[in-house]
C-alpha cells in the first residue's frame, strides 16, 4: 500500500492546501482546524496550530506533489474542507475548481456537487 504522502514536504503541502481552502470563505472554523490537526497526525506531522499554516498557490502545490494520485488526494482533502463548516461558499467551490484545473485532476465534484450543497 502506497503511503498517503511520501515525504514530510508533501504532507505539509497537502496540509497547506487544506488551510488555504479553510480560509477561502473568510472564516477558519474550529471544525476545519480539527480536521487539519487530524490529517497532520495521520501524516506524521506535528502542528502547533493549523491556523498558522501558510497558504499555498495551485502551481506550488502542483510542484510539491509530482504524483497525480497524491494531487488527487490533496484535492479531495480540500473538498472535505469545504463542507466542514456545513456551509459551502461560492468562494470555496471556485477555489477547489481552480486547484483541480491547475493540478490536472479530473474531479467533477468541485463544479457540480459543491454548488448544490
Amino acid at each position: 500500500m502506497q503511503p498517503l504522502m511520501s515525504s514530510p514536504a508533501e504532507a505539509m503541502a497537502g496540509l497547506r492546501a487544506m488551510a488555504t481552502c479553510a480560509r477561502a470563505d473568510g472564516e477558519f472554523s474550529d471544525a476545519e482546524a480539527s480536521l487539519i490537526s487530524a490529517a497532520a497526525t495521520l501524516l506524521g506531522v506535528t502542528l502547533d496550530d493549523p491556523r498558522q499554516l501558510d497558504s499555498i498557490d495551485p502551481e506550488a502545490l502542483k510542484a510539491a506533489l509530482p504524483d497525480p494520485k497524491r494531487r488527487e488526494l490533496a484535492l479531495q482533502a480540500m473538498i472535505l474542507m469545504t463542507v466542514m463548516d456545513e456551509d459551502v461558499s461560492g468562494a470555496e467551490a471556485a477555489l477547489v475548481s481552480r486547484y483541480a484545473t491547475a493540478l490536472g485532476v479530473d474531479e467533477p465534484r468541485p463544479t457540480e456537487d459543491l454548488q448544490v450543497l
